[in-house]
């Protein structure tokens, strides 16, 4: 069986690649002072320079929640990559589907710990792969005592079964027709949590994979409907400068 799912997960990763290319450049980039209101906006800041973009970002950013204010810092992490040298590749997400270490879970963490002070506020959103190691890293013991994990969004991405009590809150968007949201080890283990405990929008992606997995996490009006945290009707909004927004983990490290 995992060496069924291992294929399949092998064909679904080229076609993540590929599809991230192919739709990306029909995708303005932003800049200037951005306010997230919504899981898609989130997912912006994670996808705003792809393609072949390095796969960690980091920035501070303002959350405001139920009438109240607090600084944060906001970790974005890209899905998978085919590019030289960084390490959101697909031996990343073969065994990020399995929960196992990777280099790209490590290389998150080691800039953590290089950018962000301990017992800094930490919001995370993850697209694909990048969203799998977020559900990894909100489990890691190192991670939950040197931070205060307040929240976690993942676009795109298929639930990882943890050993370990995950922190703060966890929301998975899953577009209807995003194969790619199933391909991990849950699918067998715990299908009911793989395909129960997520939102599931139909953003009308029949027979267009590349877009059911990148365009729709992106679309506004799939997913406005939700807070940053994925709250129905919530009040959490997230506001930072994209020129203050750091970038690691390309080839050069």
């Amino acid at each position: 069986m995992k060496k069924a799912l291992a294929i399949f997960l092998a064909l679904a990763a080229v076609l993540s690649v590929l599809s991230l290319a192919a739709y990306a450049t029909r995708l303005p980039q932003q800049t200037g002072v951005q306010t997230c209101t919504d899981p898609s906006d989130m997912l912006n800041f994670v996808l705003n320079d792809a393609p072949k973009c390095p796969p960690i970002r980091i920035v501070e950013a303002k959350l405001k929640e139920n009438g109240r204010t607090k600084w944060v810092y906001l970790l974005g992490l890209v899905g998978t990559d085919n590019v030289d040298g960084q390490t959101n590749n697909l031996n990343a997400c073969f065994k990020s589907a399995f929960n196992k270490d990777n280099d790209y879970l490590q290389q998150v963490k080691a800039t953590l710990a290089d950018v962000v002070p301990r017992g800094s506020a930490l919001v995370i959103a993850g697209h694909s792969l990048g969203g799998m190691v977020a559900q990894q890293l909100i489990a890691d013991e190192e991670i939950k005592a040197a931070y205060n994990i307040i929240g976690t969004v993942c676009g795109g991405s298929p639930l990882i079964v943890v050993k370990n009590e995950q922190e703060g809150s966890l929301c998975r968007m899953v577009d209807r027709f995003d194969i790619i949201s199933i391909l991990s080890g849950a699918t067998f283990t715990n299908p009911r949590a793989q395909f129960n405990d997520c939102l599931r929008e139909d953003g009308g992606w029949f027979f267009k994979p590349d877009e059911a997995h990148n365009i729709s996490y992106r679309t506004k009006s799939e997913w406005q409907a939700y807070d940053i945290f994925g709250v129905q009707g919530g009040t959490a909004t997230l506001t930072f400068d994209y020129a203050d927004v750091l970038i690691f983990g390309g080839p050069e490290g």
